[in-house]
């Protein structure tokens, strides 16, 4: 490359480097405006900037009662007895409600042949809808045990008994509305918003209140077994009173267990 050459290629490259420091504060500096002049390629703000909103969340907890019952046929000579439970209630807390719902559970267990008294802790758990106003609100897991009891009358079984169920869930605010994103600037940039902040749910209930609950529901049952026994050998011979005396021990041996299974034991 001849000097001519060399000092022509050395001035283009140096009109380059002067153009760009030259032009680069200025193409930086129409950053907002270029999304804002947009619109007039067929762009709108909201293509470029993303809108929608964000639904606040309510905490919620429903409880109530549930009464199941049940019958199962005992084949002679076994000791294993599979029932079907079904029982319905209604749940409410917290401005909703489950309505009336039907809750099936199915039980099994050990029965000594000869034991005409049965009783058994029902673990149960079930998935149930929830309703605001009468509108479809979401969905909550009752939990919970319901002691069930009874007698053998023949070859047949009969169990029941009542137990509170618990749940909680998160489902929409109603009364947080939604907040979309069109405060702009008059450049067409949002404004910062504060952050929503989700409540945060209540402390546990305190244990005492559902230890309780199990008892009272423990003294009910041993109470009605009691009456039962009184009910199958009312006679005054000395077999009914053998009967009775033993069906008695039964039932205060059921109603042990159940306040033992109350306190977790």
């Amino acid at each position: 490359m001849g000097p001519a050459c060399y000092n022509l290629a050395m001035k283009i490259l140096s009109a380059l480097l002067l153009a760009a420091i030259v032009f680069a504060p200025a193409a930086s500096a129409q950053g907002p405006e270029s999304i804002r002049d947009l619109g007039t390629a067929g762009f709108g703000v909201s293509t470029v900037l993303p809108q929608g909103g964000f639904k606040a969340q309510q905490y919620v907890s429903v409880s109530g009662y549930l009464t199941l019952r049940g019958s199962a046929y005992v084949y002679n000579g076994s000791t294993y007895v599979s029932i079907s439970l079904s029982g319905s209630g209604n749940f409410s807390g917290s401005g909703v409600q489950t309505g009336y719902v039907t809750i099936n559970q199915h039980e099994s267990f050990f029965l000594p042949q000869g034991q005409n008294h049965a009783f058994q802790n029902v673990r149960v758990s079930a998935n149930v809808p929830l309703y605001r106003n009468g509108r479809y609100a979401g969905t909550v897991t009752l939990s919970g045990y319901v002691p069930v009891s009874g007698f053998k009358s023949g070859d047949w079984l009969h169990l029941s008994g009542s137990g509170s169920l618990s749940g909680s869930a998160f489902i929409p605010d109603e009364s947080a509305a939604s907040t979309p994103r069109d405060d702009m600037t008059a450049s067409g940039i949002p404004l910062p918003r504060p952050p929503i902040n989700l409540p945060r749910p209540p402390p546990p209930l305190p244990r005492r209140g559902a230890v309780e609950e199990c008892k009272e529901t423990c003294s009910a049952q041993f109470s009605a077994d009691s009456a039962a026994c009184k009910d199958s050998f009312p006679g005054d011979s000395q077999e009914d009173k053998e009967k009775r005396s033993y069906c008695y021990q039964s039932a205060m041996s059921v109603y042990s267990r159940c306040l033992r299974g109350c306190e977790g034991d």
